[in-house]
């Protein structure tokens, strides 16, 4: 049995050259996310983001994505904002994107993570 499939339009500029805007994307169902998979998450706004998943920060609620765009920045977003993984070839992170991610953990600083995470956590209850 085929997992069902979910179609979506990109309309941004962060993943070129991999999707053109206008591009659809299909999804497939989740699956295990693998570092380089091109996942596909709510964003912080009412849009949903196309990037490649990099990796998930261990012990935390979060993962590292990347555009795939010369210049693309690395971000951090939340791991039940993922809806679900681009049926696009994968791609093992590049060095320069894990220097960039593991800088960004650094200047963000895992401690104001955690924090944030435990506030928003009492904030549901």
């Amino acid at each position: 049995m085929r997992a069902p499939r979910f179609d979506r339009v990109c309309g941004g500029l962060s993943m070129i050259p991999t999707i053109q805007p206008g591009d659809p994307v299909h999804l497939v169902a989740k699956r295990p996310l693998r570092a380089g998979d091109v996942v596909v998450f709510q964003g912080t706004g009412d849009y949903e983001v196309v990037h490649r998943f990099l990796f998930k920060l261990p012990l935390l609620p979060y993962f590292v994505h990347r555009g795939d765009a010369a210049g693309a920045q690395v971000g951090l977003a939340r791991w039940e904002c993922v809806i679900g993984i681009a049926d696009l070839p994968r791609r093992a992170p590049t060095g320069r994107e894990l220097l960039a991610a593991c800088s960004l953990i650094l200047r963000r600083g895992t401690r104001r993570l955690v924090v944030r995470d435990e506030r928003r956590q009492r904030v549901r209850k």
